[in-house]
């Protein structure tokens, strides 16, 4: 599941982690910026934005790919939020 959320002029979009990933992640949600102060420009973004998301999310569960997904995940424009 996914929601934009504006965060005082930028909209951001936060992802729900799966239950099995919580605590490997550290956090419940993940909040990206879309870089954004349009409603319009940031639902266009939403979709493509939470599919790469979800994919780095589902690569944790392969060893091969945990350690470029972490270093994505920990990027600075990803933020905790739950």
């Amino acid at each position: 599941m996914s929601f934009l959320v504006r965060r005082g002029k930028v909209y951001h979009l936060h992802v729900r982690v799966p239950l099995n990933l919580i605590q490997m992640v550290g956090m419940s949600v993940l909040a990206v910026s879309l870089g954004t102060h349009s409603k319009e420009q940031a639902k266009r973004l939403q979709r493509p934005t939470a599919a790469r998301i979800r994919q780095a999310l589902r690569d944790l569960k392969e060893p091969l790919y945990f350690s470029l997904t972490c270093t994505l995940i920990k990027a600075p424009h990803f933020h905790p939020v739950g």
